[in-house]
């Protein structure tokens, strides 16, 4: 999937081949669907004049993470390669197939026979194979590409129906010096918050950024935004903490900008519905929650308060449910815990 000619110094990332100066577009193999239709992944080479570092960036791997997608591209159109060094591997779209409906999953997957297409979250099943389902296959061609980079950033957004503040996600601290590192990294990218845990759902094998660090490539993950929407604020901090990601790199020279002193936490508490109905919200994202604070009203559909969901303990508001409706046992919030 990736290869390296050592005495041209160029680099070849399925149909792109990579030009010093200049950004190289092309896409990575695909799945064949039924109808014969071969789904390509879009990669692009950024390549600056000399030599240097390569990081692997990607976003989408679920289908509604609109806003990583745009970040990228912005990023992309930012830079002078004239002045830079190394290389960028951009994936923009690493999962066209849940992108096409603009959701997590890809749903002809889900709605087709569930059973034989699990697993069905792209984003856990690295390494991939090569021989297994539609997305396994699609993740292993991935991942043969992650791995020839020193450093992998992956941008995600919430699912659509939900907001986050900007957090980064880190490999578990048992993944070693490349956790270490990721941590470090993840610093420099400055995000209001980093989620340092070794626990739950952001520390599960099969995920990119555990397994990357298991062999030693430092890796994290960044959650910006709302999910299915472009936001010009979001995009354009996330470029901010990317290009000071690329100065400490050194893929680019400057100063650093100045930006937030991350929060760090080990964990987010999801928030439930008892009851279902239109839902209001009550506080703004980051606000400083106290135990018992009333984060949300349910009202039923005559009109009436059936529920006041109420906070389970203190922590900084990290999501909120931006559906107008729930169901009993919906996520409406998620508090942090500060470390």
């Amino acid at each position: 999937m990736t290869e390296k000619n050592e005495q041209h110094g160029t680099v070849t990332v399925g149909s792109a081949t990579a030009e010093k100066g200049r950004l190289t577009y092309g896409e990575i193999g695909g799945v064949e669907l039924a109808d014969g239709t071969i789904v390509n992944m879009p990669v692009v080479l950024a390549t600056g004049e000399q030599p240097g570092p390569t990081l692997y960036l990607g976003a989408a791997i679920h289908g509604d993470e609109i806003c990583g997608v745009e970040a990228v591209h912005r990023l992309l159109d930012s830079l002078d390669l004239a002045a830079m060094a190394g290389t960028i591997i951009a994936v923009p779209v690493q999962n066209p197939l849940a992108m096409s409906g603009q959701h997590r999953l890809p749903q002809f997957l889900v709605g087709k026979s569930p059973m034989d297409q699990m697993p069905g979250d792209t984003w856990q099943c690295f390494p991939g194979d090569a021989g297994g389902n539609t997305l396994q296959r699609m993740a292993e061609k991935l991942w043969s590409v992650m791995i020839t980079a020193d450093v992998v950033v992956d941008v995600h957004t919430p699912t659509t129906g939900g907001r986050y503040q900007p957090y980064a996600f880190l490999p578990p601290a048992s993944a070693g010096a490349a956790a270490v590192r990721a941590k470090e990294l993840a610093q420099v990218f400055g995000p209001n918050y980093i989620l340092d845990t070794d626990a739950g759902v952001y520390v599960l094998p099969g995920t990119p950024h555990v397994e990357l660090a298991k062999r030693g490539i430092p890796a994290f993950g960044i959650e910006i935004g709302e999910g299915g929407r472009i936001e010009d604020e979001v995009a354009d901090d996330a470029v901010a903490g990317l290009t000071n990601l690329l100065i400490h790199l050194g893929l680019l020279k400057g100063a650093q900008a100045p930006r937030p002193e991350p929060m760090l936490i080990n964990r987010m508490t999801a928030v439930r519905t008892s009851r279902g109905g239109l839902l209001q919200t009550h506080h703004e994202l980051g606000a400083q929650i106290k135990e018992g604070d009333v984060l949300a009203t349910i009202t039923d559909t005559h009109g009436r308060v059936v529920e006041k969901v109420v906070a389970p303990h203190d922590g900084p508001l990290m999501r909120t449910t931006t559906f107008a409706t729930v169901a009993a046992g919906e996520r409406v919030a998620q508090l942090a815990v500060p470390r």
